[in-house]
């Protein structure tokens, strides 16, 4: 994969159930980050794998990074999740552009965003449109970005990072 590249599907695995029950996560715990990240919005804890909902997007998103380095690099890697959060957006709110080094991957998915919700790539000048139940997969040292928008609704986003576990122990593969 070239510094350059992202990945994109549809999770149509992903059940309406699991969206609503990460969606009113997010809710219920609301803004723990007090807008002291990268993220202007409302921000989870870093690691909610220990919620099933979000383990089954993390799930999904190693996989597919799996699938991703064998096709882009012809090697085969063994992903461990690092973290996983939730994000919730309102208009005008927005996420400083920032990388994710030295995580391998870095991924976002989105539940039923506003029309006009996008991921911009500023090394690309790309702006990435969100669609429901999108896994975007990028690496991690590239630079992302959510530039503010006015929309009607929220915009949710589960976002993580992807290790090799090879690599985390000193490893080669």
């Amino acid at each position: 994969m070239t510094k350059n590249t992202y990945y994109y599907k549809i999770c149509d695995e992903i059940s309406d159930e699991v969206n609503e029950n990460i969606v009113n996560y997010i809710d219920l715990v609301g803004d723990v980050q007090h807008y002291q990240t990268n993220v202007k919005a409302q921000m989870t804890d870093w690691d909610v794998s220990y919620n099933e909902h979000f383990l089954k997007v993390g799930e999904i998103a190693l996989r597919f990074c799996k699938d991703v380095a064998k096709k882009v690099w012809s090697v085969t890697i063994s992903p461990i999740l690092s973290d996983i959060w939730g994000m919730k957006y309102k208009t005008n709110e927005y996420a400083i552009s920032h990388d994710h080094f030295p995580s391998m991957f870095s991924f976002a998915y989105y539940i039923n965003p506003p029309e006009n919700s996008t991921l911009s790539f500023p090394e690309l000048n790309k702006e990435l449109k969100n669609e429901h139940k999108m896994l975007v997969v990028f690496p991690g040292h590239m630079l992302h970005e959510v530039k503010p928008k006015q929309f009607t609704g929220n915009r949710y986003v589960v976002s993580g990072n992807i290790d090799n576990n090879a690599v985390k122990m000193g490893l080669r593969t």
